[in-house]
């Protein structure tokens, strides 16, 4: 099920045509229009369900390798969380199937992720606290890069065997009870 968002995404990887800087300049405002959104309990798709297609997107458009260089974007690791003074502290783990620990995980990401945003921002010194300017920097790519594979994580204990996450993110965005709290 394509969202308006993930329809927005997609447009902003087609026009942007290859080029990376054009994309980054045009997120801003759709990233910031679903913050609001959210904030208002409207978005039609949750934090890591959004996040997750926006890194798909920031990768097809090239951003990856645009924006981190060679290597591309390097996700965080825990010890530089912790160095930050946010360690990372998410301890629910989601069962096979169970939409509602999925729930509590996603939650509990966004927490976590809302006081590393400020943290990372005041270790790196870069704003990271405004979504229009923020997907700008490399270190907004970074954080989510590594809340991307905690999620993942999680896409793998709740599906079947041999499911991608993918997969799983297309199952959970077609389930239109699950898809605004994930």
């Amino acid at each position: 099920m394509a969202t308006d968002f993930i329809k927005k995404l997609d447009k902003l990887v087609a026009d942007s045509a290859g080029d990376w800087k054009m994309f980054i300049r045009k997120l801003g405002p759709v990233h910031a229009q679903w913050h609001t959104e959210h904030n208002q309990g409207i978005a039609t798709l949750g934090f890591l369900l959004f996040h997750w297609e926006l890194i798909q997107r920031f990768k097809k458009a090239g951003a990856d390798t645009g924006l981190g260089g060679l290597h591309g974007i390097q996700a965080y690791t825990e010890a530089e969380f912790s160095s930050f003074g946010q360690p990372y502290n998410v301890t629910e783990t989601v069962q096979k199937g169970n939409v509602g620990q999925f729930e509590v995980f996603s939650g509990d990401v966004e927490a976590w992720h809302n006081d590393a945003h400020m943290a990372v921002g005041m270790a790196t010194h870069h704003n990271l606290m405004n979504p229009r300017t923020n997907v700008r920097r490399p270190e907004f790519w970074r954080l989510h890069y590594f809340i991307n594979s905690k999620f993942e994580e999680q896409l793998r204990n709740f599906s079947n065997a041999g499911a991608t996450p993918a997969d799983v993110v297309a199952q959970l965005e077609g389930n239109a009870a699950a898809a605004p709290q994930v």
